[in-house]
C-alpha cells in the first residue's frame, strides 16, 4: 500500500502571492488610504510653523456652522456658552454638578425633545473638528513647532 503523503494537499499555488508579499501590499493600500504621504517638515523650521499655522485655520474652518446653528448651541439667547456634547450628556442625565449656576439653570429648562436635536448637532459639529485635527495632523506640526512636553518632573501621585 503507497503512504499518504500530506504535502501535495498543502503546497502552494505559485501563482498566488505569497503570505508576506499580500501583508505588504495591504500595508501599502493601507498607509496610502489612511496616511498623510505628504512628508511633514523639518522641527522648528519656518515650514513647520507655516503648516502648523494653515492646519489651525482648517480646524477653525471646522469648527465654524452657519448662524442658525450658532444660535441653535447657545445655553441662552443671551449667553456666549454654547452647548457641547458633554453638556449635552449631563442635561440628559439631569446632572448640573460641574456647571455655573446660570448655565445649570439654562440646561435645566431645555426640553428632551430639543436635547435630542442638540445631541446630533454637537456631536456633528465635534466630529467635523476632530476629522479636521486628524486631517491636518495638527498634534504633529504642533509637536514639531513647540516640541513634545517635558512631562518627566510631573507625577500624578502626591508626594508623602
Amino acid at each position: 500500500m503507497p503512504s499518504l503523503s500530506l504535502r501535495k494537499p498543502l503546497r502552494r499555488d505559485p501563482n498566488r502571492p505569497t503570505l508576506k508579499q499580500r501583508a505588504a501590499a495591504l500595508k501599502a493600500t493601507a498607509a496610502r488610504l489612511i496616511g498623510n504621504s505628504k512628508p511633514l517638515p523639518a522641527a522648528g523650521s519656518p515650514e513647520a510653523v507655516k503648516a502648523f499655522g494653515a492646519a489651525c485655520r482648517t480646524v477653525d474652518a471646522a469648527s465654524r456652522l452657519s448662524d442658525a446653528d450658532m444660535e441653535a448651541l447657545r445655553l441662552a439667547p443671551d449667553s456666549i456658552a454654547l452647548w457641547t456634547t458633554d453638556k449635552v450628556a449631563a442635561a440628559l442625565v439631569g446632572d448640573f454638578s460641574q456647571h455655573l449656576p446660570r448655565e445649570a439653570a439654562a440646561m435645566r429648562a431645555t426640553p428632551r425633545a430639543r436635547l435630542d436635536d442638540l445631541q446630533i448637532l454637537t456631536l456633528r459639529r465635534e466630529l467635523r473638528i476632530a476629522e479636521a485635527v486628524r486631517a491636518s495632523r495638527l498634534h504633529e506640526l504642533y509637536a514639531l513647532v513647540y516640541g513634545a512636553p517635558d512631562l518627566a518632573g510631573i507625577s500624578i501621585v502626591p508626594e508623602a
